[in-house]
């Protein structure tokens, strides 16, 4: 499976590079991120070794990209699936993230779009999101994409509502 090299529109999904550590420490400080991701935060010259960690995860043939504007090369958010256990239950997440700027574009919604498209290609049966009950946008976000509330969960200390979508070829 192979979920590395993803493009939109407007979009280059690509894996993280030491390079990108600026940008990401901004999406990380920003309050929503804080809030509802519980990121750890990281200064600069650790977030490049963070990421460049992240080439571990790449193996599985998935993890967290970067978002990046194809005219610019600009970080927009860090989009993906990862791997995570949910009161002992191993899932693939989608994720998304969006630098405060950048919301409001529609670039969470064509990322996502296209991973969860690449991910139905891959062969993947099913993907979860894992929410915090007053993440409104993340919510409509999902919603958009077609998971639907499954459940409420208890992920990392944290009570989340669990999202879920199978992939067409499971029905």
């Amino acid at each position: 499976m192979s979920l590395l090299r993803i493009e939109t529109p407007r979009l280059l999904l690509r894996p993280f590079s030491p390079a990108d550590a600026s940008a990401v420490v901004q999406l990380d400080a920003d309050p929503d991120v804080i809030r509802f991701m519980r990121a750890p935060q990281y200064p600069e010259a650790e977030m490049a070794e963070v990421l460049s960690r992240y080439a571990a995860h790449y193996e599985n043939g998935f993890g967290m990209l970067a978002g990046v504007l194809k005219a610019t090369d600009t970080l927009v958010g860090r989009y993906g699936v990862q791997r995570i256990t949910v009161e002992g239950i191993e899932e693939l997440e989608v994720t998304y993230s969006t630098r405060r700027e950048y919301r409001r574009r529609g670039y969470a919604l064509e990322a996502t779009q296209a991973v969860l498209e690449a991910a139905w290609r891959e062969g993947v049966p099913r993907l979860v999101g894992c929410i915090a009950p007053d993440n409104d946008r993340s919510v409509r976000l999902a919603e958009r994409l077609g998971l639907r509330f499954e459940r409420d969960v208890v992920y990392k200390e944290t009570e989340m509502r669990m999202y879920a979508i199978d992939s067409p070829a499971s029905g």
